[in-house]
C-alpha cells in the first residue's frame, strides 16, 4: 500500500512541476485553430499593434490585459460567441463532477479501504451531500440516508462504519481487481492531461497573468482529502479495526489487503462443504428434501468494522463542519475559475466536459466493481 501511495504521489508531484513550467507557455486557444493562432501572432509580432497600446501586449503582469484587448478587438462576432459558449459550458463542469463524485464522508471512508482509489475519486471535486451541515442542528432529525452521507450525530462521540468485502476465492478475481486499479489510475491521468491542456491554452479574465489557477484545482482537492483524513486521525482518541463476528482485532493493512488476498478455506469449512455435497447426492437419490445450507463459520466472515472514537461529540461536529465547508469552497473556486476562462471554444469546452464527466463516472463504476 505504501509503495502504491508513494508512486501516485510521485506522479502528482511530477505533474505539478511540469504544469508550472508550461503554465507560462506563449500560446492561447486551440493549437489547431488557425484563426486564434493568427490573431495571437499578429498581436505579439506586429509593430503597429505595439504603437496602438501604451504597453506592448504579452503574457506577463501588466501586459496580458492588452493582449486580451488586442485579440478580442480583432476577433469576429462568431468567434466571440464561440468563446462565450465555451466559458458557459466549462462553468457547468464543477456541478457535473459534484453530482457524479463521492460525498466527503464517502471519500474519507474510502481512504481506509484504498487510499489511491479515494484520491482518484476526489481528484477534481468533492460531491456535496444532501444533508449538508446537518450535524450543527441542536436536535438532529433521525436520518435514513445511505452511509455515504455524513451522519447527523454520533453516539457518545463514536463513529462506526462497516466494510462488507467480497474476499476473492480465485486468483483470476485478484488479477481482475488489480487491472481495475490500474485502469482507475490511467483514467485519472487522462483527467489530469485534459485539465493541463485546457489550462495552457486559456486565460482567466480577473488574473490573466496567473496561468496556473486551473492547474491548482486537483491539488486543492488532494490537499482537502489529506487534511480531512489527517485531522480525523489526529482528533480521534482511538481507531480500531475488527471483525464483526468475533470482535477480533484487525489492522488497516488487513483491511486493504483483504480485497487482494485469495481466501484460504479452513479444514472445518472444507469438511462441511464435502458433507454438504455428499448429503445432497444422497438426498437426490432417495428423493428426500435437502437440509438447509450450513452457515459460514465466523473465521470466513468478510465484514470488517472501523470504529473511530472522538475525544468528544463536539470534536466530531467541528471536524465534519470544517470538512464540508472546505468542500463547498473547492466547488466555488472551480466554478469561479471556469466561469472566467477566455479563448476556450465551444468544441473544446464540450470535449473537456465530456472527458471529465465520463472519466469520473468510469472511476466510480470501477470502484464499485472492486
Amino acid at each position: 500500500m505504501l509503495t502504491l501511495f508513494s508512486l501516485q504521489t510521485l506522479v502528482l508531484v511530477s505533474y505539478f512541476f511540469f504544469m508550472t513550467r508550461t503554465s507560462h507557455a506563449s500560446t492561447l486557444g486551440s493549437p489547431t485553430d488557425p484563426v486564434i493562432q493568427g490573431l495571437l501572432d499578429q498581436c505579439l509580432n506586429n509593430e503597429t499593434i505595439y504603437n496602438a497600446f501604451s504597453v506592448a501586449p504579452g503574457f506577463e503582469f501588466g501586459r496580458c490585459p492588452h493582449l486580451i484587448d488586442c485579440i478580442m478587438t480583432s476577433s469576429s462576432e462568431a468567434a466571440k460567441a464561440g468563446m462565450s459558449a465555451g466559458s458557459n459550458i466549462a462553468a457547468l463542469i464543477p456541478t457535473m463532477l459534484a453530482l457524479i463524485g463521492g460525498s466527503p464522508f464517502e471519500l474519507v471512508r474510502l481512504a481506509f479501504l484504498s487510499p489511491f482509489r479515494a484520491l482518484a475519486t476526489c481528484l477534481f471535486g468533492v460531491g456535496l451531500p444532501t444533508n449538508l451541515f446537518a450535524q450543527l442542528q441542536r436536535h438532529p432529525q433521525p436520518s435514513s440516508s445511505a452511509p455515504i452521507e455524513f451522519p447527523a450525530s454520533v453516539h457518545h462521540g463514536v463513529l462506526q462504519f462497516a466494510f462488507l468485502l467480497s474476499v476473492p476465492r480465485r486468483r483470476r478475481t485478484v488479477v481482475f481487481r488489480i487491472a481495475l486499479d490500474v485502469s482507475i489510475l490511467f483514467v485519472a491521468a487522462i483527467m489530469l492531461w485534459r485539465n493541463w491542456r485546457v489550462g495552457t491554452t486559456t486565460m482567466v479574465t480577473w488574473r490573466c497573468e496567473w496561468r496556473w489557477l486551473l492547474f491548482y484545482w486537483p491539488f486543492i482537492c488532494i490537499a482537502w482529502w489529506l487534511s480531512a483524513v489527517g485531522s480525523l486521525c489526529g482528533m480521534a482518541r482511538k481507531i480500531e479495526v475488527f471483525r464483526e463476528s468475533d470482535k477480533s482485532q484487525s489492522s488497516w493493512r488487513a483491511l486493504f489487503m483483504m480485497s487482494y488476498s485469495v481466501r484460504k478455506e479452513s479444514k472445518v469449512t472444507k469438511r462441511r462443504a464435502d458433507l454438504q455435497k455428499k448429503e445432497t447426492k444422497t438426498n437426490a437419490r432417495s428423493q428426500v428434501q435437502a437440509p438447509p445450507v450450513l452457515s459460514t463459520p465466523p473465521d470466513d466472515d468478510p465484514t470488517l468494522i472501523v470504529r473511530i472514537e472522538f475525544r468528544s461529540e463536539a470534536h466530531w461536529r467541528w471536524w465534519s463542519t470544517a470538512v464540508q465547508a472546505a468542500a463547498v469552497a473547492i466547488y466555488l473556486y472551480a466554478t469561479f475559475v471556469l466561469c472566467s476562462v477566455l479563448f476556450l471554444t465551444g468544441n473544446e469546452a464540450i470535449a473537456y466536459a465530456v472527458t471529465m464527466a465520463s472519466s469520473l463516472s468510469a472511476i466510480r463504476i470501477m470502484t464499485a466493481l472492486i
